[in-house]
């Protein structure tokens, strides 16, 4: 079988089994509002009966809980009111920023953010991946803020940011104009602008690169889809372990030489996943007793036939 034909047919091989992706629309400037209206500035009753919400919310999914946390660094002031929201493996969630943006935040990812935003500006901290709407305002920038203290600024656009792997942050425009801000390892400050279907990677040697795209592999995960487009084993591993909170173990001898095209596909059960995988591309998976793993978490070995 041609190499092509072996890989497209992954697409094939991949039923569209129902998927337990489950967007939760949290709205959390609206919630404390009401939390306020009926117990007062009491932080630790905020605090539990928020968890609570979060937990009523995450019975669907049957995996995980999501965690709102309130928090008050600077005494009542309600300035200092801060909300940490974040999914667990396998969960995504729609949230509404206090600006009317939208945000869907995609599996083993947080936000965080002020209960409301000051006159001046909106900032917000991702750790992780998520897709954010920016409702427009020319008068408060939108800044996001990742974990190696890179950003994003925005005035009201659409754009996608994975920020899970310190090693490799990407951004992706798909409408408006965003301005990526860095510094160097010899303290300089950059800013690249991106102009819509263009993505930025940014490696941590510092190397930029910017290309055309049309987004669909970048945003595909909000319709629980991937996107095979020469895609290595390793990148796709690496979002079933977020998908299904496991860990992989390769044993390949040449796991470079492994990678898929076939356009779309629908995240199924890990089980037909790892399946189809494994009958495209000549390799084998068990599920191992690893004395060693400290992640609390299955282990799969991925090895040679």
């Amino acid at each position: 079988m041609m190499e092509n034909d072996k890989n497209i047919s992954i697409a094939r091989l991949i039923s569209d089994i129902d998927s337990l992706n489950v967007y939760d629309s949290i709205n959390t400037g609206k919630a404390f509002n009401r939390v306020k209206s009926k117990l007062g500035w009491n932080r630790l009753k905020i605090l539990n009966w928020l968890r609570n919400i979060a937990a009523i919310i995450s019975i669907p999914l049957l995996i995980g809980t999501v965690y709102l946390m309130v928090g008050n660094r600077h005494g009542a002031s309600e300035d200092a009111q801060m909300v940490e929201f974040t999914t667990t493996p396998g969960m995504t969630a729609r949230i509404t920023l206090p600006d009317s943006s939208i945000v869907i935040l995609n599996a083993c990812s947080s936000i965080k953010y002020p209960y409301f935003f000051s006159s001046s500006e909106r900032h917000v901290e991702l750790r992780g991946e998520a897709f954010f709407d920016v409702s427009k305002d020319k008068d408060r920038k939108f800044t996001v803020t990742m974990a190696n203290g890179n950003e994003v600024n925005v005035y009201g656009t659409k754009f996608n940011i994975d920020a899970y792997d310190d090693s490799k942050y990407t951004v992706s425009l798909v409408e408006g104009r965003i301005g990526y801000n860095y510094q160097d390892k010899s303290n300089s400050q950059h800013e690249h602008i991106l102009m819509p279907q263009q993505r930025l990677t940014h490696l941590s040697d510092d190397s930029i690169t910017i290309q055309w795209t049309d987004n669909a592999a970048e945003t595909a995960w909000m319709d629980n889809k991937i996107i095979l487009n020469s895609t290595p084993l390793a990148e796709i591993l690496k979002k079933l372990e977020r998908r299904y909170n496991v860990a992989f173990k390769i044993e390949l001898e040449d796991v470079d030489s492994h990678s898929f095209s076939g356009g779309a596909i629908t995240v199924s059960s890990l089980e037909v996943m790892l399946n189809a995988l494994s009958i495209s591309s000549s390799f084998k998976w068990s599920y191992i007793d690893d004395a060693d793993n400290l992640q609390d978490k299955p282990v799969i070995v991925i090895s040679e036939l």
